[in-house]
């Protein structure tokens, strides 16, 4: 993330940095769903309570505290003018879809950045957490297809996640070439990594 960092700071000096996010939803992508792979592997099935339990436990507390300090420096140090619109931000991070507001609130990443809104940051980690929605519930899809198919398991698991990766890279194509601006924060787009992880597993 120190590239994210730099390029925010300085980003004459690293006009790129922004990458930065990509790489690290390609180790997000990696080590969540080798888990999960090893996971059906091991028993067949994903404990998806016991997954999002898990999640939640790690990034609620802090995402909601960080959330609701910037809703009282809002009060304390801000004019009236400006509590609307950070309001709705933050009502838009604490449903995490703060992406699909940056998408279509935004002419661009850069423009996202110069808007200075104080939660903007939560763009990504909301689609983090749709990503923690939909990847445990494919992987039980693929669970359940090697047990009517009579594949090996790690196998069904690759079958179907290279499918989906596929069809999201092919999206994400079409998508950039019509709005790339809307394609950088849309959570359908980013998808398209997580078959190395199998894979390599």
């Amino acid at each position: 993330m120190g590239l994210v960092i730099v390029y925010h700071i300085w980003p004459q000096v690293l006009p790129g940095g922004f990458v930065g996010v990509d790489v690290f939803f390609v180790i997000l992508g990696f080590l969540i769903v080798r888990s999960l792979v090893r996971e059906v592997e091991a028993t067949g099935r994903v404990s998806v309570r016991s997954f999002y339990a898990k999640r939640i436990r790690r990034l609620l507390p802090a995402a909601s505290l960080v959330l609701l300090a910037t809703l009282a420096a809002m009060v304390l140090l801000l004019p009236q003018s400006r509590w609307q619109s950070i309001s709705f931000d933050v009502i838009m991070a604490a449903l995490q879809v703060q992406n699909w507001k940056q998408a279509f609130g935004s002419g661009s990443y850069e423009g996202a950045t110069a808007l200075v809104s104080p939660v903007q940051h939560y763009w990504s980690l909301a689609v983090e957490e749709q990503f923690y929605l939909v990847v445990p519930l494919c992987l039980l899809a693929a669970a359940a297809l090697a047990r009517k198919s009579g594949l090996p398991r790690t196998t069904a698991c690759l079958y179907l996640i290279v499918a989906l990766s596929a069809v999201s890279f092919v999206h994400s194509i079409a998508f950039l070439a019509a709005d790339q601006d809307v394609a950088y924060f849309a959570t359908s787009t980013m998808s398209g990594n997580s078959a190395s992880a199998v894979s390599s597993h």
